[in-house]
C-alpha cells in the first residue's frame, strides 16, 4: 500500500475513533468505559502507523544514502578524468609551443639560407659576366 493511501486511512480512522469516543463520552449510558477503551485503541493504531512510517522512511533514507555514495564515486571518477585531461592538455600546449618555437627557428634558418643563396647567385652571375668579358 502506498504511503499516501496509508496516511489517508490512518487519518480517517483517527477521526472516526475520536468521533466514536466523544459520542460514547457524551452519551448518558454507561459508555464512558467504552470511550476509555476506544481512545487507547486509536492511540495504538497511531503508534503502529508511526512505526511503519518510520521504517519506510529509514529504508528510503538508506536508499538515498547509497545513491549519494554512488554519485560521490562518480564525481571522483569525473574529477580524476578531468585532472588527467588537464595534464594532457598542458603537455600538448607545451609541445605546441616547442614546435612553434622550432618552426620560428627553422623559418629564420630558411631566410638566412635564402639570403645566402641569393648572395651566391649574384656572385655567380658576377663571375660569369667577368668571364664573358
Amino acid at each position: 500500500m502506498k504511503r499516501k493511501q496509508l496516511e489517508t486511512i490512518v487519518l480517517a480512522a483517527g477521526v472516526i475513533v475520536i468521533g466514536v469516543g466523544l459520542f460514547f463520552m457524551l452519551s448518558d449510558s454507561g459508555a464512558p468505559g467504552i470511550a476509555n477503551f476506544i481512545f487507547p485503541l486509536g492511540f495504538l493504531v497511531y503508534i503502529v502507523y508511526s512505526i511503519m512510517n518510520t521504517s519506510s522512511l529509514q529504508k528510503e533514507i538508506r536508499g538515498l544514502n547509497n545513491h549519494i555514495e554512488g554519485l560521490k564515486e562518480e564525481i571522483q571518477r569525473k574529477d580524476k578524468t578531468i585532472a588527467e585531461r588537464d595534464s594532457q592538455l598542458k603537455e600538448l600546449q607545451q609541445k605546441q609551443q616547442e614546435l612553434q618555437q622550432s618552426l620560428k627557428e627553422k623559418e629564420g634558418l630558411l631566410e638566412k639560407s635564402e639570403g645566402r643563396i641569393q648572395e651566391l647567385e649574384s656572385k655567380l652571375k658576377a663571375q660569369e659576366k667577368e668571364e664573358k668579358s
